[in-house]
């Protein structure tokens, strides 16, 4: 396994399954190209013995088609365009001195999960991809908070959450 001198191809069995994984999902994803084959029925929708994905990317291709994909890809884009948007304007000065070492880890983890997430595994359904992003969106959001830049609030009604108290 490895490359070879003879013709410079990689070849094992971790690649091969990959590419393979990579050529069953294009064509799962040609059958319903624009919804996709529903959520967790990739292994119904192909006569291999693949029973998932390996990598998130091709992943919700499949299975959520290119209006899925594009939703999740620009989940992505946009906690990129937000570190970038922070570092360029030096926002993570702003903030306490907790808040900086904690946004200090977000490129880090944003990095791992890219990587996990896009080219070795399919770990979109795992717990852990959205504690990550949940701690990664926690802190993009403190910074901007803390540096009084818009951001979406959401609120409950008041009344909701006096019934929600109750329960």
């Amino acid at each position: 396994s490895g490359w070879t001198d003879e013709n410079k191809q990689m070849e094992g069995e971790s690649f091969s399954l990959r590419a393979a994984t990579i050529k069953t999902s294009i064509e799962v994803w040609g059958k319903y190209p624009i919804t996709g084959c529903g959520f967790g029925n990739f292994s119904m929708n192909q006569d291999k013995e693949i029973l998932y994905a390996h990598d998130s990317f091709f992943a919700t291709l499949s299975e959520t088609g290119i209006i899925g994909n594009m939703m999740y890809v620009s989940f992505f884009l946009m906690i990129l365009i937000s570190i970038i948007i922070i570092k360029k304007k030096g926002l993570q000065k702003n903030t306490s001195e907790e808040l900086a070492w904690l946004f200090g880890l977000v490129p880090y983890m944003f990095a791992q999960l890219f990587m996990i997430n896009f080219f070795t595994a399919n770990y979109l359904v795992f717990p852990h991809l959205w504690i990550y992003v949940g701690f990664i969106l926690w802190t993009l959001n403190r910074v901007f908070v803390e540096n009084n830049i818009n951001v979406v609030k959401i609120y409950f009604n008041n009344n909701h959450l006096k019934k929600i108290g109750r329960l």
